[in-house]
């Protein structure tokens, strides 16, 4: 039975970047049968490339290619087009010293192996709207530092127009 595509206020299904190893068709599949856009991929190089289109990220920890999934998180962190990007870390690595490397590497959420596909919807759905409300403050915050030095660049201009007089 297929369940409600993710909408809320914004009504466009959400943007959910897979990066994944052994589960990425079952998982690309219920996704996108459950109203999402998926982009699926199992190299971590298109994945940093298609984490600007996307809404959420969900990346394992370990993955064939020329870095792994946290390394992928420290990318995503460290490009101010891809920072305010939910992350998902879902691997079956379940340490306490991979769960805290995900999160030093700024996961928002570490999911275990197995997680059912159901499981990982519902979850995707709720960071879904999060991730939406990030980035429109984060597009509100910069729009307010430029309203802001434009002001004071205004003010400084005005200073020196009266300083010369």
């Amino acid at each position: 039975m297929a369940s409600t595509p993710p909408q809320g206020s914004f009504a466009q299904p959400s943007v959910v970047l897979l990066l994944q190893d052994d589960t990425l068709e079952l998982y690309d599949w219920v996704l996108t049968r459950d109203g999402f856009n998926t982009h699926a991929t199992t190299d971590p190089t298109e994945a940093l490339r298609a984490a600007v289109d996307a809404d959420v990220i969900v990346t394992a920890l370990k993955i064939r290619g020329s870095f792994d999934g946290i390394e992928l998180v420290r990318r995503i962190r460290a490009d101010d087009r891809t920072r305010n990007r939910m992350v998902v870390m879902l691997s079956a690595s379940v340490t306490p010293a991979c769960r805290q490397q995900a999160i030093d590497a700024g996961c928002d959420l570490f999911l275990a192996k197995p997680c059912l596909p159901d499981e990982l919807v519902e979850v995707l759905r709720q960071l879904f709207v999060q991730s939406k409300t990030r980035r429109l403050k984060s597009i509100s915050l910069r729009a307010r530092t430029a309203a802001l030095k434009d002001r004071a660049q205004r003010l400084l201009h005005n200073a020196a127009h009266r300083h010369r007089r």
